[in-house]
């Protein structure tokens, strides 16, 4: 692919590879959006602060990870210091968990939301209904949903562990 420059009094021409070219596209589309950019070389080494800050986590919890070895690292004298190859890699589950992510598992989040509403409003028939919707999305996408929709109803409707009528409330709801 070839890129002509107008600099005015001369027009330039330089040849780039396609994948450099719609680099250069995507860092102006998040430029043009009002995003940072930041290119790091991937053989680039970061403190756990600014791994973490890659992230988007905080520090302690990067430290967890590399405790747990899910990241490499290296030290130099008393610091930790991790490749950034690395970190992107070692985050490579998570980024496919929330590519994973359905459209209908979206929607159950949604409905089971609408349920703790209506509940905390007194509307425990249609709490009860957007509760079965949800289960019943949750349920097509592959989710465990006996286990996982009672107890995401029970904490948004703010159920402790010791209050069972609110508690049995979320069961009933589903069955």
């Amino acid at each position: 692919m070839k890129l002509q420059v107008d600099l005015g009094s001369q027009v330039a021409s330089v040849a780039v590879p396609r994948e450099a070219f719609e680099l250069f596209v995507e860092i102006l589309d998040q430029m043009a959006n009002s995003n940072a950019v930041t290119l790091v070389p991937t053989q680039s080494e970061f403190t756990t602060q600014e791994a973490a800050e890659l992230l988007g986590v905080s520090r302690p919890h990067l430290i967890g990870l590399l405790d747990e070895g899910r990241i490499p690292h290296h030290e130099v004298g008393t610091h930790w210091r991790v490749r950034v190859a690395d970190v992107v890699t070692g985050y490579e589950p998570l980024i496919a968990a929330v590519a994973a992510i359905r459209v209908s598992d979206l929607e159950a989040l949604v409905r089971l939301t609408e349920a703790a509403v209506e509940w905390r409003a007194g509307d425990v028939t249609t709490a009860a209904r957007l509760a079965s919707n949800a289960a019943e999305l949750w349920g097509r996408s592959g989710w465990s949903w006996p286990i996982v929709v009672p107890r995401s109803l029970e904490l948004l409707i703010g159920c402790d562990h010791e209050d069972w009528p609110c508690r049995s409330w979320a069961s009933r709801a589903l069955s």
